[in-house]
């Protein structure tokens, strides 16, 4: 049995290749300096979509397996960099991180280059180190130490490389120089670019989001530069208004904090002049069966063909529920048939994906389910709206995908039809299984012998 991981990959499942390839014309075509965010929640393919949209900007295979049926632009104009920011979320300065990764990745390109071009080597080489040195001055000038400190050796700096005052704007140039003269030792176009691919900000810790975005604002809003900042666009907003100063926010609690977040909002757009979103899959279930084995595979679409919306629209978890029920559906097969070729019949795979969705995703319940399997009938009450009792903690946490409203039929006992709640599709907080467990008609006989043989 094969484990699908969660490493990012080439193999577009989700059919975001003509979204890739959009987004990399924007940025060859686009005026510098610019930046562009991403737009996805945790586990809806940000950083595989990233690395696809590295591979067409210059035809970097690093960091991503799989089969690539992408082709890389053919104009070659961009060199590109790739900066995980959560990986340097607890340096005092992220953009001095980011200047170091710029260099040692340079360096790379560097020793890929034809061996016999000596002419640039020693530029190259020599500007590689200046940039590095220049790295060093903005994170002593951003540092909260001894001004005295700053000035010798900002003085000793000069003193080496320039004969003014290295100030934001004479940082700002250099960079712009010294970038420029890397760019040219491998680009000879005019509208050459140097793409950096920050990934994982929100995964970052509010100062820390903060301080990077501060830091690009400052010293690479620069001639040739184009960012491209993968994000949750909610989680880093509310990262900046963390950090941003209150002093003009309204007393009134409330009023504060939207005037705060109205503000972080402003200050994401200022940088960001374009952000693209990651749309969810509209078909989870076709998406979870790409991932799925023969012979179950084929039988998986009809098995759960009436339940348009009853797994998470998320490819990480869909992922992860293609190996459980890979995992569990060998072992509560039998010998195959004509209408069960998988050895499993339409209504065990909805009992398998029911209780390998609540075993992954809601561990409280599961647990109760297991020990108790009539808790099934407690929790399909609580689907359907008639739970009497008080709604325990677990349940009160949880909002449901759909509900379930009487008919006004003259029949004596009315049927109930599905209308949905319109929830967000990437909230943590929906019971996307509840449809099958309200209207699939299965009792808790029905899946006791499954939770029995998986257990064992």
């Amino acid at each position: 049995m094969q484990m699908h991981s969660d490493h990012p990959t080439f193999d577009d499942k989700l059919d975001r290749s003509e979204l890739v390839n959009s987004m990399a014309n924007q940025i060859i075509n686009c005026e510098a300096p610019q930046a562009f965010g991403l737009h996805g929640d945790w586990g809806a393919g940000k950083t595989s979509f990233l690395r696809q949209l590295r591979f067409v900007l210059d035809g970097s295979k690093e960091g991503c397996n799989g089969n690539c049926k992408l082709t890389p632009h053919q104009d070659g104009n961009v060199v590109t960099v790739w900066f995980d920011a959560w990986r340097y979320q607890y340096e005092a300065t992220p953009v001095v991180a980011l200047l170091q990764e710029i260099r040692r990745q340079f360096s790379t390109w560097e020793k890929i280059k034809n061996k016999t071009e000596k002419l640039s080597e020693v530029a190259v080489i020599s500007t590689l180190n200046s940039l590095g040195d220049v790295a060093k001055l903005v994170g002593i000038e951003s540092a909260p130490i001894d001004p005295q400190k700053i000035k010798n050796v900002g003085e000793q700096w000069e003193k080496e490389h320039l004969e003014t005052r290295l100030g934001v704007d004479t940082i700002q140039e250099y960079l712009e120089k010294a970038i420029d003269s890397l760019l040219k030792t491998f680009i000879s176009k005019n509208n050459r670019k140097l793409v950096i691919i920050i990934d994982d900000l929100d995964r970052c810790s509010p100062e820390s989001a903060f301080r990077l975005l501060e830091g690009l604002k400052v010293y690479l809003n620069i001639k040739r530069c184009v960012f491209v900042i993968g994000m949750n666009q909610q989680l880093v907003v509310d990262s900046i208004a963390k950090c941003m100063p209150s002093e003009f926010a309204p007393s009134d609690s409330k009023e504060k904090k939207s005037f705060t977040q109205l503000r972080a909002e402003a200050y994401l757009e200022k940088i960001c002049t374009s952000i693209i979103r990651l749309i969810p899959p509209s078909s989870p279930t076709t998406i979870l069966t790409e991932w799925l084995e023969d012979p179950i595979k084929g039988q998986f679409i009809k098995a759960l063909g009436d339940y348009r919306h009853c797994l998470p629209p998320n490819p990480r978890k869909l992922k992860a529920l293609a190996n459980l029920i890979n995992k569990w559906g060998d072992k509560i097969k039998t010998p195959p048939t004509d209408t069960s070729p998988s050895g499993l019949s339409n209504r065990d795979i909805q009992i398998l994906t029911i209780i390998t969705y609540i075993y992954q995703f809601h561990s409280e319940i599961f647990q109760r389910l297991q020990f108790s399997p009539e808790f099934y009938s407690h929790l399909k009450k609580w689907t359907e709206g008639t739970l009497i009792d008080k709604e325990p903690p677990y349940f009160v946490v949880l909002t449901l995908p759909s509900q379930l409203i009487p008919d006004d039929g003259k029949d004596p006992v009315p049927s109930k039809t599905p209308e949905s709640t319109f929830p967000d599709p990437y909230s943590p907080c929906i019971f996307w299984i509840a449809p099958i467990i309200q209207q699939g008609g299965i009792t808790e006989e029905d899946i006791t012998p499954i939770l029995e043989a998986i257990s064992k």
